[in-house]
């Protein structure tokens, strides 16, 4: 096995990743901010890295750690975006929200408590 085997296959195998991404966003089997096209774009670009920097291709190092930085940020923010959201209530026929008032005491969500006629009394 040559020396630099191990190389070159992590070079292939980084721009088989990259095309993969690319045709599957431009077939639209992915959307361009899903993390699967994300991490295929950081990954790639890796194994690039790798074998541009055992060549001492300079240039190719720089633009892939460039796109690495890009889906690192992406994949960031789809994890903040997802962290952020809040699920809201479905509506219900009736027009109100299905959970309970937080400003109800756990024996008023029950059917207890005075307004519905389970106080003192």
């Amino acid at each position: 096995m040559p020396p630099n085997f191990w190389v070159d296959t992590a070079g292939w195998v980084g721009v088989a990743a990259l095309l993969a991404a690319y045709a599957l966003v431009s077939t639209r089997r992915l959307e361009g901010d899903s993390p699967l096209y994300q991490a295929l774009n950081a990954l790639g670009s890796l194994l690039l890295i790798v074998n541009s920097g055992y060549y001492r291709a300079l240039p190719s190092v720089g633009i892939n750690v460039a796109w690495i930085g890009i889906a690192l940020y992406a994949l960031a923010r789809y994890r903040r975006r997802r962290r952020d959201v809040t699920i809201q209530p479905h509506p219900t026929p009736s027009g109100f929200a299905a959970t309970p008032s937080p400003l109800l005491t756990e024996g008023q969500e029950r059917g207890g408590g005075a307004a519905a006629g389970g106080g003192e009394g």
